[in-house]
């Protein structure tokens, strides 16, 4: 169960993704059900030639742009919601509350906006928009808590931003 809406979005990706490859699955083994059927092997066809057949225009043309079509349809929401959430390396975020997040080996750092901070505990209001400012004092570290969104590198001498749209209540 996601606990924002940034997280709600990525599984609906997910799941519109795995929608579309199961119906594509589906036809697959349908046809391919069929034409093992239709042209298994029979002691009666041992002497029949097939006709020759040069091509179909038709098929062709459906076997080439059917893919296309699918694509474009996965891709549109899959643009519009990643580039609504790609993180910024700027500080350019909109409202809501900054927390200041600071990876470093083994532990993270969180600063709320009032000065309190915590060590590997993230509270975040119900329901606002939380912008986090992350940043690494050493290594490479990789934010992730999936039940609020994707996982997000942080970068020695780098701040990314990121924003989490309107957590819900619950255990993370």
């Amino acid at each position: 169960m996601q606990k924002s809406t940034t997280g709600e979005e990525q599984a609906y990706l997910i799941w519109f993704s795995l929608g579309l490859m199961m119906i594509v699955l589906a036809v697959v083994f349908i046809l391919f059900a069929r034409f093992v059927i239709k042209y298994r092997y029979k002691k009666e066809k041992d002497d029949f030639l097939p006709e020759d057949v040069k091509g179909n225009l038709k098929l062709e043309l459906t076997w080439t742009i059917l893919p296309i079509i699918l694509l474009i349809v996965l891709a549109v929401p899959t643009i519009q919601i990643t580039y609504d959430q790609s993180p910024q390396t700027s500080a350019d975020a909109d409202a809501g509350m900054d927390i200041g997040v600071a990876a470093e080996q083994f532990k993270w750092t969180f600063s709320q906006p009032n000065g309190k901070t915590e060590e590997n505990k993230l509270v975040l209001p119900e329901g606002e928009t939380v912008t986090l400012h992350l940043s690494s004092k050493d290594v490479i570290h990789s934010f992730w808590v999936p039940a609020l969104a994707g996982k997000i590198d942080t970068i020695p001498g780098k701040q990314v931003t990121y924003e989490i749209k309107n957590p819900k209540k619950g255990d993370i």
